[in-house]
């Protein structure tokens, strides 16, 4: 009897330390908390930073990891609602304890998040433009995936200047980011020789924008920069097609490209932009090529899939720096991180380069002069 007694207890001390052993040396995953836009206006968007940023992290983990942690990320739709994705982000840094947050696909989002996030010292990777996320308090926690308002909207005025126009209107969205590009074309047209002749607001999501585009016409401007998202995009070249006007219209790829889903390609032919992206670049093909082999299908919008694709690569970088120089990966020394060590890594966009560090704050990926020009010709791109 005791034999047989002690026999089970050996064996079941073998059991619980066999058991026990993958638990005690497992490492302990790096937590991302993800919060963009699956519904509502950005949706478009929204989908495609999370499949850019599933892309890469599952790639990493199917690679060992960050030294052997799994990146462990939970993916929540901010339904384009800040108050739902300040509830997301008090979530993911209250309960679920995250490294860090992806999120948000607008600037109102992303302010409502990283308000929270800065005042927690959690680190925030967005898509917001806004300048308010670029200034002190925020600034110091947030790092965008490719420019701020100012960058975006210093980009288009050269373009406009070398193309030989003097008169401007603008057209833009209702929205904050629409509202300071509106502020900064007035600001900067007069050092590239512009003037500002007339400017309208359209409505975020808005399906009509005839008499927004009347008011325009009467203005009499030589061209049109159109700030605006993809339905009110497509509304805008809907209603230049029944006024008959052809006037030439500037615009982001970003949003014209997924309006053509909805207006057809037609009436964007001739439009010109600028853009952080060519979706035809043999370097940008590679890389949605290899993610339709990897998902069997391809990126919602390949602009807004690219943008963070390329800011997930210099994310992981400095992830796998911090790992191999023995700095714990914290939320304070990521932020530190970031700054020190996301210089150098290859991207593709806007042209296959290094990227410069983030630096100090602004934290912005691209800056206005990496933007390029590109004219829709035949339904392509193409540079001008």
């Amino acid at each position: 009897m005791k034999k047989s007694a002690m026999v089970l207890s050996i064996f079941l001390g073998l059991a619980v330390f066999f058991t026990a052993v993958p638990v005690c040396y497992a490492k302990e995953p790096i937590k991302v908390g993800i919060i963009r836009a699956l519904t509502g206006p950005a949706a478009d968007g929204g989908r495609s930073q999370v499949e850019a940023l599933k892309f890469v992290y599952d790639k990493v983990n199917r690679e060992g990891g960050i030294d052997g942690r799994m990146i462990e990320y939970t993916v929540a739709d901010s339904k384009s609602d800040p108050d739902t994705s300040k509830k997301l982000a008090t979530r993911f840094i209250e309960v679920e304890n995250v490294l860090f947050i992806s999120g948000a696909t607008s600037s109102s989002t992303c302010l409502a998040i990283t308000k929270y996030a800065a005042r927690r010292k959690v680190p925030v990777f967005g898509h917001g433009h806004a300048m308010a996320l670029h200034k002190a308090p925020l600034a110091r926690w947030y790092f965008g995936s490719e420019a701020n308002s100012v960058e975006v909207s210093k980009s288009i005025l050269p373009v406009l200047k070398s193309d030989g126009h003097k008169k401007i209107a603008m057209i833009y969205v209702n929205h904050i980011t629409g509202r300071t590009s509106l502020d900064l074309v007035k600001e900067f047209a007069p050092d590239f020789g512009l003037k500002l002749v007339g400017d309208v607001a359209i409505d975020l999501g808005a399906s009509e924008a005839t008499a927004q585009v009347s008011k325009i016409k009467a203005a009499n401007p030589d061209a049109i920069w159109l700030f605006a998202f993809t339905r009110s995009t497509a509304a805008v070249a809907k209603a230049l097609r029944a006024l008959n006007w052809d006037v030439p219209i500037y615009a982001l790829t970003l949003t014209a490209i997924p309006a053509m889903k909805i207006a057809g390609t037609e009436p964007f032919e001739g439009w010109r932009f600028i853009t952080w992206a060519n979706n035809d670049a043999p370097a940008v093909t590679t890389v949605v090529d290899e993610y339709q082999l990897r998902t069997g299908s391809k990126p919602t919008e390949t602009g807004y899939f690219m943008g963070t694709y390329a800011a997930t690569l210099v994310q992981i970088h400095v992830l796998k720096t911090m790992a191999a120089r023995g700095i714990a990966i914290t939320r304070s020394n990521l932020r530190d991180a970031m700054e020190k060590y996301s210089g150098g890594v290859l991207v593709p966009i806007p042209k296959p380069r290094a990227t410069k560090a983030y630096s100090d704050p602004p934290h912005m990926l691209i800056k206005a002069e990496d933007f390029i020009a590109l004219e829709m010709k035949g339904g392509k791109l193409a540079a001008y």
